[in-house]
């Protein structure tokens, strides 16, 4: 089982899930459930409660009560600042709190961080950095910028 929030990179992701692969994800954000149409052996659960028209997902204590029902194996995280000793953070309270709690519902977290978004540090708090099981990157992000994750345990992906 996967849990994905809506964030542009998880749409993306969720296109780019195998076809072949049977799997399940959990997600706030109908943008991401539309992601997987094609997707024949993908069962998707969209997550309720209030909807946010202008940022396309599903938040509030409907939502984060659902989220404690499911044991995921992976949460694909995407649009957070992130840094080596503060962790994940959030730009936006309700998401931070979708966030937290898919962080905490799931065994492992993949985060995928752009450029702009590492060494950053947004208002709302996520996750600590000892959290971050992988760290999907690009190529122009430096070595000495990610030993720091390297050395807590974080396995670098370069995408």
């Amino acid at each position: 089982m996967i849990l994905m929030d809506q964030a542009a990179l998880s749409v993306a992701r969720a296109a780019a899930l195998p076809r072949d692969m049977s799997l399940t994800v959990v997600t706030n954000a109908p943008s991401v459930a539309t992601a997987l149409a094609g997707h024949r052996q993908a069962r998707v659960v969209l997550l309720g409660g209030l909807y946010d028209q202008d940022k396309g997902y599903s938040f509030g204590s409907v939502c984060l009560s659902q989220l404690e029902q499911f044991h995921a194996d992976l949460f694909f995280v995407a649009d957070c600042a992130i840094d080596a000793s503060v962790g994940l953070t959030a730009f936006d309270l309700a998401e931070a709190e979708i966030k937290r709690v898919m962080c905490r519902r799931s065994a492992a977290r993949v985060v995928f961080a752009t450029v702009d978004r590492m060494s950053r540090v947004a208002p709302f708090q996520v996750s600590g950095p000892g959290e971050i099981d992988h760290l999907v990157v690009g190529r122009q992000l430096t070595a000495e910028t990610l030993e720091v994750f390297s050395k807590q345990g974080t396995v670098i992906h370069r995408a």
